[in-house]
């Protein structure tokens, strides 16, 4: 069975309680994280895969929020303790090379190649990938010119976990989401601030009532969304199951609920 554990489900603005966009999807004892934001890896170690057990990480797009915990794991895994652990995978859109060179050209660069530790780059375009095991469909979506979104399914299982990213409304949503067993949506703004590039509360429910999730789980709040009642008003579109996420909250796919936040 997979699990699906929430890292950070706020944005790049800091707000209390809400780390920066990263989840950790696990299944098989392999350890894939899909996005990894400022502090990432921290969380990630707390709930159980610190930098020697992330066999990879899986990009939405190259937002700053979304990718700059890279760089931290990188520098971690430079630490002689990690020598020799498999080699760690970095995909996603096309001009994830671009950007790791970028990071490394800089006056850092070097403490971003870790000795003993073999870093493989894989670029993905829109379709159909293998990926450590995992079975990813990436879909385009508005966002940044790169952006995806991705259906997973875990070794073995046909149950999907749909993962947005950062999107606006836009039929590629649609398309990840559609028949996934979890949908995990970013609800970035208050309605009344509907734009191209972010969802809303409504937004996110029209989605989901086209796609049909069996579960919504909402993220990516900025702190204008926080005191919204984001559940009555997705209600509005999509009847099934919402909610808003936590950092910490650990769902199994397959299972009924979250399991509880350890300490």
């Amino acid at each position: 069975m997979s699990e699906l554990v929430v890292l950070g489900s706020g944005t790049g603005v800091p707000w209390e309680g809400r780390g920066a966009p990263g989840y950790l999807l696990r299944a098989e004892g392999v350890n894939l994280l899909l996005d990894c934001g400022p502090g990432t890896i921290r969380s990630a170690a707390r709930w159980g895969a610190d930098p020697g057990r992330v066999d990879g990480v899986l990009l939405t797009h190259f937002h700053p929020d979304h990718t700059l915990g890279v760089p931290e794991l990188l520098f971690a895994l430079g630490n002689a303790r990690f020598a020799g652990r498999s080699p760690l995978l970095l995909a996603g859109p096309r001009g994830l090379r671009e950007l790791l060179d970028h990071w490394r050209g800089g006056p850092q660069g070097r403490w971003l190649s870790p000795r003993g530790v073999s870093v493989r780059v894989r670029e993905i375009a829109p379709g159909e990938h293998e990926i450590l095991g995992f079975r990813v469909r990436a879909v385009a979506v508005r966002h940044a010119r790169e952006s995806l979104a991705y259906s997973v399914r875990g070794p073995g299982s046909d149950a999907a976990l749909a993962y947005t990213g950062d999107t606006g409304p836009c039929a590629g949503a649609v398309e990840a989401a559609r028949g996934a067993e979890i949908l995990l949506a970013e609800c970035s703004f208050p309605d009344g601030w509907e734009g191209k590039d972010h969802l809303t509360p409504s937004s996110v429910g029209r989605i989901a009532a086209r796609a049909r999730p069996r579960r919504l789980l909402l993220t990516h709040f900025y702190p204008e969304v926080e005191e919204e009642p984001v559940e009555e008003i997705v209600a509005r579109f999509f009847a099934g199951p919402v909610e808003r996420v936590r950092d910490g909250a650990r769902y199994p796919l397959g299972g009924r609920g979250p399991a509880a936040p350890g300490g």
